[in-house]
């Protein structure tokens, strides 16, 4: 018997009175395995939306390099964070001068 795997989604964004949005959401399949992003570039920091991207992209690129099924889901969720944050910390130190972006996770 084969079943069919069925989900709906959707994302909402509201700038407010930003120049430009740093919400970023992600979905992200697998075989069987699913993984939900969500970040938000933190006010007060500079490119906030640029950190909720590198968060994203980390989860495409974590998830599509990970043997299934994934038998620690902490480590894996622990890892993210990880490769997420030093991408950030590297895209932060590459500008001039260097600036210290952040963002919400929540994966």
């Amino acid at each position: 018997m084969t079943v069919k795997k069925r989900y709906d989604s959707g994302q909402a964004s509201l700038v407010g009175n930003r120049r430009n949005n740093q919400d970023r959401c992600i979905l992200v399949e697998s075989g069987n395995t699913m993984l939900l992003g969500l970040a938000d570039g933190m006010g007060g920091h500079p490119r906030g939306e640029v950190a909720a991207q590198i968060l994203m992209d980390s989860c495409r690129q974590l998830l599509r390099r990970t043997p299934l099924p994934i038998r620690f889901p902490g480590s894996f969720l622990n890892q993210l964070l990880i490769m997420a944050h030093e991408g950030i910390l590297a895209y932060g130190h590459s500008q001039n001068p260097a600036i210290d972006p952040r963002t919400t996770a929540v994966v």
